[in-house]
Order: C-alpha cells, then structure tokens, then sequence
C-alpha cells in the first residue's frame, strides 16, 4: 500500500498533480522557455493552487528575463504577508531580498521589522548593509543613527565604527548634493542617536573586579549577568583592574523611565585602593540639561546600595529584548531543487543571513533560538533581625554576646506577567518545537 493511500480522499491525487507540475516546470526551465514558465505559475497562482515554492520559483524566474527590481520582488513575497510578521520573519524575507540584490525591498522590510521593535539592534545594522550612503544618503543616516542609539556593549563596536563610517560618508553627499533639508534631519538623527538620559560609570584603582547592578524603577534589573534590560539599561562596560582604562563600569540608559534607581556596588575579586569607588552619574546626556554628579560609596562585604533619581525620562513602556536573528544562510533555491512541497518565502523556509550582511550585535537569543524566563520565587524578610552569638567564659560567671543586626527595606513592588503561552508540541518560531514557555500572556490574570 503506497503511503498516498492513507491520505485523506482527493489529496493523494493533489499530490500527484502538484509532482507532474513541478516535473514540467523544470523541464521548461531546461528548455530555456521562461515566459511559458511564468505563465503556468501565475495562471495557477490565480486559480488558488499556489503552493509556496511557486512564488520564489515566478520571482527568480522574472529575474533572468530582465523583469523589474519591484516586479521581482512582488512576485517573491506573494505568499508572505509583511502585514502580519513578527521581526525575526521581516528580517529573514529581508536577508533572501539581499541576496538576490533587491536591497531596496530588503530595507523597506527592515524599516518594518524597526516599527514592531524599534529598540532592536538588528534591523538597523540589516538596513546598513543595504542603504549605500552615495546613493541613498537619507537611507544610510537613518541605518546609522539607529545602529548608534541601539548597539552597545563590546561586541557591538565594529558596527558602531561602521555606523559612524557610514554617516560620515552620507553627510559628504548630502552637502555634494547641496540638500539642505536632507543634512538637517540627517543631523537631527544623529544627535538624538548620542542622546542617553541615564549614564552610570564607576571607576576604581587597584586590581580588583568591581560589579555594578542596577534595580530600575519597574522593577528590572540590569547586571553583569543581564547586560540588557527592559526598562531599558545597559551595560556597556564590565571592567576590571589595575589599568585604569579597563577599571570601570559603565551602566547607560538612552530612554529611561522616570522614577528612582537603586545602585548596588559590590567587590568581586581583589583589593581596590581605599576600599572605595568613585561614582559618576550623567543625567540627559547629550541635551541641553545634561547635569553631573559624583559621589565616593565605600566597599563592605556585602554590595553597598545608593539611591539615585531621575526626572523627565523618555521611556513610556517596557522594551522588548526578546530579539532573535534569522536562521542560517541556505544555498540559494534552484529550480532542479523544487518537490512538491516546496521551499521558500510562503513556508518560512529559504531564509538567512547571506554572507554579505552583519549580524554582530549579539542580541539575547542570537543563534535561532528563543528567549523565556524562568520565575524565582523567593521569601523577601523587611525589617530589622537581630542575629547573636553568646560565648560563656569557662567559670561560667560571663556571657560575651556578638550581635549583628540587618536592617532591610523593600522600596517598590511592581505587579508584572510572564509573557509566552505553550498549548502543545507544535513548531515554534525558527521551527523550535514547543514554540515558547509556559504562562500567562501579557495583560493575563
């Protein structure tokens, strides 16, 4: 018994139907009979019968007879519905655009995917790649001041060079070109890129590994264990001594809520001079109330907290740092390649970073996977507690009592959900099995 059999009536027969299809179409792309290709795929694309390879097949075809950049790529995305795409799937149809050298589709998808997480690093270091700054100068400052607002950390600092190469270039021509409107908002951009409403650095002398974590008015926290949060912070520099150009740790915020931030300074390793840091706190940089301040905190046994506040902060809403990059690159779809199921833009398959595009940020997720967390639940005591230790002498006439007294304060609580649902064993984003963790949805009881 062949395996069609088993199938549901009528879709054996589909099947079969779909395999002679495909036979003929390679055939006729052998024969070198491309018009006659294209006429039978959209001929059955508009009687309903498309199937996903089908429009890769129409777009590529389209291609080798010369047919326009926006035909093209029409015809490649026919079965995918931007509309309706998270990030990782805009960015993926952006990468296949690039390969096949419709960078001007490829950007646009990137604007998208920009427009769904806008604090994502990727979609703007993709859209550098694909905005050459003689030609479209506009374009390449847009890519460049994003790469420079969100890429941060060291991983990030080759594609911030090349942000700045890139701007620099962009702005040549638009003076070349004499567009005045055009070079003040390119400006704009990049000053607002070099904005930052919170800056926390603290530096230290001596060899010794000092740790800053950072607890935002939300309740996030940011830490040599989380270097991003979604309240919005990052840290940039995880240093260490004795040099004193790596002595430091660097705690930025470009949008920041409003509110108080607790800082938690405490030794890893080693013996800072004076057992004590110097703190320095930037509030607006880059505007024109950036204001300074700067304060000593000694170093105990236990992480020393400070409190800090800020005021008109830009941050209205948490961000999203849930940020996955595309699958790896396939080789390129070839007709002899096609079955009847197919590959491409419809089934989500076909997609990757080509070799040509940066993918150097180093987002939380990077490599295909997903992201979930994991709740701990713990017993917070607030308060005072008094711990003794009694020492009776050997007459037992004396008692030496050592007390240690702590002295603990609960600041905020913030009411959150856990975000991602996973219902059964389907395919999850990427083709990850399960598709997410388990739990409420967000705004879920």
């Amino acid at each position: 018994m062949t395996p069609e059999s088993k199938l549901p009536e009528g879709m054996a027969e589909g099947l079969e139907i779909d395999r002679k299809f495909s036979r003929k179409i390679r055939q006729l792309d052998r024969a070198g009979e491309h018009e006659e290709v294209i006429r039978l795929i959209r001929e059955r694309i508009d009687a309903g019968e498309a199937r996903p390879w089908m429009y890769e097949v129409l777009g590529l075809t389209l291609q080798l007879t010369g047919a326009g950049e926006e035909e093209v790529a029409d015809a490649i995305l026919g079965g995918f519905h931007p509309e309706a795409a998270d990030p990782p799937a805009l960015l993926a149809a952006a990468t296949y655009m690039h390969q096949l050298g419709l960078d001007r589709r490829a950007f646009a998808l990137c604007r998208m995917a920009v427009e769904r997480a806008e604090e994502a690093a990727e979609p703007y270091g993709m859209a550098l790649e694909m905005a050459p700054p003689e030609e479209r100068p506009r374009d390449a400052v847009w890519a460049a001041a994003g790469v420079l607002r969100t890429a941060w950390g060291v991983r990030a600092e080759p594609a911030r060079e090349q942000a700045e190469l890139v701007a620099e270039s962009a702005l040549r021509e638009l003076r070349r070109r004499g567009d005045e409107e055009g070079l003040a908002e390119a400006n704009a951009l990049l000053a607002d890129a070099q904005r930052a409403d919170l800056i926390v650095r603290v530096r230290w002398s001596g060899n010794a590994d000092v740790d800053l974590t950072v607890t935002e008015p939300p309740g996030t926290v940011t830490s040599a264990t989380m270097r991003r949060s979604a309240g919005g912070g990052v840290l940039v520099r995880d240093g260490f001594g004795p040099d004193r150009a790596t002595a430091m740790e660097e705690y930025r915020v470009p949008k920041a809520f409003d509110g108080v931030y607790l800082l938690s300074v405490g030794l890893t390793t080693g013996e800072p001079v004076g057992q004590r840091v110097r703190v320095e706190v930037i509030r607006h940089a880059g505007s024109p109330s950036e204001s300074r301040e700067e304060f000593t905190v000694p170093l105990k046994a236990v992480h020393t907290p400070s409190l800090i506040t800020l005021k008109g902060g830009r941050r209205m809403s948490l961000a999203t740092i849930d940020v996955r990059t595309p699958p790896r690159a396939p080789r390129r779809l070839k007709l002899a390649d096609l079955t009847d199921r197919g590959a491409g833009v419809a089934s989500g398959r076909g997609f990757g970073p080509s070799p040509g595009v940066n993918n150097q940020f180093g987002g939380v997720g990077a490599g295909g996977g997903v992201v979930g967390y994991q709740p701990d639940v713990q017993l917070l005591n607030e308060g005072i507690t008094l711990g003794a230790t009694a020492v009776v002498s050997a007459d037992r006439r004396y008692v030496r009592l050592s007390l240690s007294p702590q002295f603990t304060n609960i600041i905020d609580v913030f009411n959150f959900t856990f975000a991602g649902t996973n219902t059964g064993g389907g395919p999850g984003p990427g083709g990850i099995p399960g598709g997410g963790f388990g739990g409420p949805t967000p705004g879920g009881n």
